[in-house]
């Protein structure tokens, strides 16, 4: 972490290391920056490897009822973040071959190209690549 991170964004999950390995391993869009723990405190933030769109992910885990409602839901209906990518092609079809889940094809846009993919929690994240 010695950039300066340009957006951090809370991100509640039912399993940290369940986050890490689909957002660091399965999809190697973000790596691990930190995973300490304490009494009763673990902190787990995730880097997006793209140097030029600073973002983190800092996870926490869902320890009540009501956290416990937001997971995989904190988007609603729509993408929790996007995250701009160099070629929205290569990257559906490389996390597609890792097995990962998309809500459809990469649409061409007059803007760029888009894509949707789930992760393990139900949450909705877009790739998108702009011309």
């Amino acid at each position: 972490m010695d950039n300066p991170v340009g957006v951090a964004m809370t991100f509640w999950v039912d399993d940290y290391d369940k986050a890490i390995n689909f957002y660091c391993e399965k999809t190697q869009l973000f790596t691990l920056v930190a995973n300490t723990s304490g009494p009763g405190l673990r902190n787990v933030v995730l880097e997006y490897n793209r140097p030029s769109a600073p973002f983190e992910l800092v996870v926490h885990l869902a320890t009540n009822a009501e956290l416990s409602s937001l997971v995989g839901r904190q988007g609603g209906d729509r993408a929790i973040f996007v995250l701009p990518v160099d070629n929205c092609l290569d990257s559906y079809h490389r996390l597609q071959h890792s097995g990962v889940t998309f809500t459809g094809e990469p649409i061409q846009l007059p803007y760029g190209c888009q894509v949707t993919l789930i992760d393990p929690f139900g949450n909705k994240v877009c790739l998108s690549e702009m011309y």
